[in-house]
């Protein structure tokens, strides 16, 4: 059976099968950037949820579902109250992962330098640039504040859109990266 056909048979809930691909596509969510920044989650899906305006359900990975409780806080909380611990379970740790660009700070300080927030990858990465001569300077943090990577980039918002694509983006940031200053320098 196709996955399509499965999210139109099958109910809410948890899912046991490592099969299911998860459903955010890059334009799900209302808050998602424009489809130019975003790709396709390349997990697997842990929980079938009901969307607005969608026929069946659709699966989503830990990250994914949390930022759809974001969203859909009232049918987020009808399923806590139906499915329980394994509805909680399936989401990440609210402590150790970021959900949206209002958990990160709009500066910080690494390498020894200030950086100003880009946005926030479907990975729950957290990226940082800073101008550069051949292009910007672009810091990725994990969850926690653990530098993930540090590297130069002509187009940091194709390249990280490219690479784990976007889920939360500062539009001032969107504007300087985009109108070819040099901000953060």
């Amino acid at each position: 059976m196709s996955q399509v056909a499965r999210s139109l048979h099958a109910d809410p809930g948890p899912i046991d099968a490592d099969d299911v691909d998860c459903s955010h596509s890059g334009s799900t969510f209302p808050t998602d950037p424009p489809s130019a920044f975003t790709q396709s989650c390349p997990e697997h899906g842990v929980f079938r949820v009901e969307m607005p305006n969608t026929l069946g359900t659709v699966a989503f990975c830990p990250f994914h579902l949390a930022r759809w409780g974001l969203h859909y806080d009232d049918r987020a909380e009808l399923y806590r109250e139906e499915f329980g611990r394994a509805f909680t379970r399936a989401q990440p740790d609210p402590h150790r992962r970021w959900l949206v660009l209002e958990d990160l700070p709009p500066l910080t300080h690494g390498d020894g330098e200030v950086w100003r927030l880009v946005g926030l990858d479907q990975r729950g990465r957290a990226h940082y640039y800073r101008g550069h001569p051949q292009g910007y300077r672009l810091l990725s943090f994990e969850p926690g504040w653990e530098v993930a990577d540090l590297r130069v980039e002509r187009e940091p918002l194709d390249a990280v859109g490219a690479m784990a694509g976007w889920v939360d983006l500062d539009q001032d940031a969107v504007d300087a990266l985009s109108g070819g200053g040099r901000g953060g320098d």
